[in-house]
């Protein structure tokens, strides 16, 4: 320990070192303050003995420069004099000293003070050098957790612009947001939304989001349905994730004809569809878990399809926008959003309820994430699907040919236009037909399936009423019904392109194909487009078998 004495006083310098002898201590002195002050910054004492009355500069001054000399440094500087009045004691206290010790010198009294001083010294120094090591730690911290947001929102937020329709609102209640939306156009045109809440916020939360929006762009992209995709992501977090880290979320697929709407909601605030009139018209409640709670075995992927029209508002939310709570702690609450969602007055509701939220809390941060979305419905807002086809090389045409056959069994569980198109776009690049050819397979298999084997009508689908018993008779069919299809895809190269014939056969009894109204102008309603629809995209559409076979031959350049 070194310790500096400052002292005019020759004698009082050497009493004072023979006190500190018995101390291990390294002494060096200083006879006035600004000589005190002159030496600090080489000398580097640990503490500093220091007299009042001094020539040149007093203690009081040299006490204030020393004591700005030292930065984060603590050097204890304990003022001994002669001068026990209220005044000094005050003073020496305002000029930064730190102990007090009277003359005559009281031996026992000032080895204590000394241990007494350099035992805070000490435990200073070691919270200073833990700061240090806490700002470094922090600095570092940051630094990786902007590098994670940078990646994070590399993979999560790859949707391409703006969806026409489509609005959201999402505030984090810290630097990561453990919501997620995610949308997508399919490649027949129609959308894909997701909206998800993980179990806390921030970057742990966040973590699930990576491999979730990885499997919902992926499999939209490839067309699978969103009762394909929830299977998957169920699969994947139950496999990756701790059973107290899950995913409320709910998936909406929106037709490309902008007529239904395919709903699966595990855990979520209810989904809303509101008319033009501002009438609820639809509630699409929770109905199962969240995902990465069940094993595949016990998860459930059935959807809920509703019907809309143009003008209906979509309206879908986490559980942070019910939770959103004042000053107080009293928070928004399902009714409030409720009546502003209802309210035929608003203008906006979307705006209306976004303002009423930012209003409700005022200064208080989110206790949740919050996350807000609004889906207009209509049929004059295109919606540009896979964009990457527009800018891959297309492969040069080779001929190759796929047969398959399913049984209704495993058509009930497995859609195999996604499976198809994936295999045909594996082998062979087809820049920019994706879209059409995904059309035309599912609306082949589709027929084959509902109309072939199940024997369903389409006609049923013209009443809402109607349209949500086509559904329910489908799924009943589909367990209790025997049958199967068979389908074979032949390509041959031409010599600009090629040709792909795809021929649908089905077990059923077949139709009368050649009343069919086979005209798309004609077809206005709900029912009856499949077959104008093929007919529009592809070359030539051939019923065969009493209508239990179908060839379409599809060109592509």
């Amino acid at each position: 320990m070194k310790i500096m004495i400052v002292d005019d006083d020759v004698t009082n310098q050497k009493v004072l070192s023979i006190i500190l002898d018995s101390i291990d201590t390294q002494t060096v002195y200083a006879n006035n303050g600004r000589e005190a002050v002159q030496m600090f910054a080489e000398v580097q004492p640990d503490i500093v003995l220091m007299d009042i009355v001094m020539p040149e500069m007093n203690g009081y001054e040299a006490c204030r420069q020393i004591k700005i000399m030292c930065g984060e440094r603590f050097v204890p500087v304990i003022f001994i004099t002669g001068i026990t009045d209220t005044e000094a004691v005050v003073e020496a206290i305002g000029a930064g000293g730190d102990d007090f010790v009277t003359k005559p010198y009281n031996t026992v009294a000032i080895k204590a003070k000394i241990d007494a001083m350099e035992r805070i010294r000490l435990v200073h120094e070691q919270m200073c050098k833990q700061q240090r090591e806490l700002e470094k730690f922090h600095n570092q911290q940051q630094h990786e957790l902007k590098l994670a947001k940078y990646v994070f929102s590399s993979v999560v937020d790859k949707n391409a612009g703006e969806i026409p329709g489509l609005r959201a609102w999402l505030e984090p209640a810290s630097l990561f947001n453990g919501d997620i939306l995610l949308y997508a156009v399919t490649p027949a045109g129609g959308l894909h939304v997701m909206l998800g809440d993980f179990t806390g916020h921030g970057l742990s939360a966040a973590l699930g989001a990576m491999p979730v929006s990885d499997i919902f762009y992926g499999m939209t992209k490839k067309g699978f349905s969103i009762g394909d995709i929830v299977e998957e992501l169920n699969k994947k977090l139950y496999a990756s994730f701790p059973p107290d880290m899950f995913c409320a979320a709910c998936l909406l697929e929106i037709d490309a004809e902008y007529t239904s709407i395919s709903v699966w909601n595990g855990a979520m605030p209810d989904i809303s569809v509101v008319n033009t009139d501002g009438k609820i018209k639809s509630t699409i409640g929770s109905s199962y878990q969240a995902l990465g709670i069940l094993p595949r075995d016990q998860f459930q992927r059935s959807v809920e399809i509703i019907q809309v029209e143009e003008g209906d508002r979509v309206y879908l939310y986490s559980d942070g926008l019910v939770r959103a709570s004042d000053d107080h702690g009293i928070k928004l609450g399902k009714q409030k959003i409720t009546e502003i969602l209802t309210n035929s007055s608003n203008a906006d509701s979307f705006q209306s309820v976004k303002q009423a939220v930012t209003a409700h809390m005022g200064n208080a941060k989110p206790c949740d994430d919050i996350s807000f979305a609004e889906i207009t419905i209509s049929p004059n807002l295109k919606w540009e699907a896979d964009k990457d086809n527009k800018v891959v090389k297309t492969q040069q045409p080779t001929a190759w040919k796929i047969d398959t056959q399913l049984d209704i069994k495993t058509i009930k569980d497995v859609n195999p236009v996604p499976l198809l198109l994936n295999m045909i776009m594996q082998v062979q690049q087809t820049s920019g037909h994706r879209e059409r050819m995904f059309t035309i397979l599912s609306e082949l298999v589709s027929n084959a399936v509902d109309h072939g084997i199940l024997e369903l009508d389409s006609k049923m689908k013209r009443s809402p009423d109607g349209f949500m018993q086509y559904y329910q008779t489908r799924t009943e069919r589909l367990a209790n019904r025997d049958g199967w299809i068979k389908i074979s895809i032949d390509h041959v190269p031409e010599e600009q392109g090629a040709v792909l014939k795809i021929r649908v056969e089905d077990s059923g009894r077949g139709f009368v194909y050649d009343k069919m109204n086979l005209e798309l102008a004609d077809c206005s309603g709900y029912s009856g487009r499949g077959i104008p629809l093929l007919k529009q995209l592809c070359d030539e559409i051939e019923y065969s078998d009493n209508g239990n076979s179908v060839t379409a031959v599809y060109r592509w350049k």
